[in-house]
């Protein structure tokens, strides 16, 4: 009923549906936006192998630590000679060395040969080392517990 006054207005089909575009074009814009935010922070694969550096360095060196922590006990229930006669070296991670080779304890150190050299700057850069030591007796002498040497060992000390 209008009783004479101006006629409603009619909600014709111009009008209809207005707002669910404008929701749309809103939407897509924000989409644009995040996408825009998500490629800018990107990086390009490299830092793929960066992090798989860090990855195999940090678990040698926890592999390492473990063996030393293992040592360390042992030294207490049977003594060091029994110890070192029934050290266990642990097995390291795929990638941290170039060559297969097992490490090695050379009383005081485990001493792990053919290193990779990314891994070995990681390392030493965890470490804080800032100049590889010459060799695994510049490691000792230097007072530093672990390091990675020049010729791309790892040496960790086990006593001492």
């Amino acid at each position: 009923m209008n009783f004479g006054l101006k006629k409603q207005f009619d909600k014709s089909a111009k009008q209809r549906g207005f707002i669910n575009g404008a929701l749309i074009i809103g939407i897509a814009l924000m989409a644009v936006v995040v996408g825009a935010i998500a490629m800018s922070q990107s990086t390009s694969t490299t830092d793929i192998s960066k992090q798989k550096t860090r990855t195999t360095a940090a678990v040698g060196m926890k592999r390492m630590a473990d063996a030393v922590e293992g040592f360390q006990i042992n030294v207490a229930d049977v003594g060091v000679a029994n110890a070192e006669a029934g050290i266990t070296v642990p097995a390291l991670p795929v990638g941290f060395q170039t060559v297969a080779s097992a490490a090695t304890y050379a009383s005081p150190n485990f001493v792990v040969a053919g290193v990779d050299t990314a891994v070995c700057a990681e390392i030493n850069r965890v470490l804080g080392v800032a100049t590889a030591p010459a060799d695994a007796a510049g490691v000792t002498a230097g007072g530093v517990r672990e390091a990675c040497t020049a010729t791309n060992e790892y040496v960790r000390v086990v006593k001492g």
